[in-house]
């Protein structure tokens, strides 16, 4: 397990790293009576600071926010990830708008099914609502699986900005968050 070093109040507590899932974070602590949610918290992880913000105190688990753009750089090593999702949206692929359904999404990219079999390694445009907001996004398709029913893809997005993928951050979030409610 990789050690973190959280700093609070000029304090540095040694962490342990269980695991970093989208933009949320897991770190287990020895003593977490100092620590309450909502209280800011910088981060020392590969000589690298960001801050975040505590989201949940259980026992002797942290959950914090780790901003987008300092989740970057964790995610080199970890994947993304994916959350479970069936909503509706339309391929562009010849002047043709094809029905597919998104299964999972994720910060990096999305599965889907499709009843028609699509070229692989290929640029592609994907529309769907979510988070009420209409997305339209370019994807590669990056691995195809046959079912009885038709294909399951697995794509990657491409040349998308920062705020175009703010629904889709949103989204993984509130899902995440309502999973933290549970345990």
């Amino acid at each position: 397990m990789e050690f973190i070093q959280l700093l609070k109040n000029q304090e540095v507590t040694q962490a342990a790293l269980f695991s970093v899932e989208g933009e949320l974070m897991n770190v287990i602590i020895k003593d977490s009576k100092e620590f309450h949610a909502g209280d800011s918290v910088a981060c020392v992880v590969n000589n690298q600071k960001f801050d975040t913000k505590i989201i949940k105190r259980q026992q002797h688990n942290l959950y914090l926010y780790i901003p987008w753009f300092d989740q970057l750089n964790l995610r080199e090593r970890r994947k993304a990830v994916r959350t479970c999702c069936e909503i509706r949206a339309y391929i562009q692929s010849e002047q043709k708008e094809i029905p597919v359904t998104v299964l999972d999404v994720s910060i990096t990219g999305l599965g889907f099914f499709c009843a028609r079999k699509l070229s692989a390694h290929r640029p592609y445009k994907i529309s769907f609502m979510m988070e009420e907001t209409m997305n339209h996004l370019e994807v590669m398709i990056q691995h195809v699986q046959e079912t009885e029913e038709g294909f399951r893809y697995g794509c990657q997005f491409i040349n998308s900005r920062e705020g175009t993928l703010f629904p889709i951050r949103r989204y993984i979030l509130k899902q995440q968050l309502t999973k933290l409610e549970d345990v």
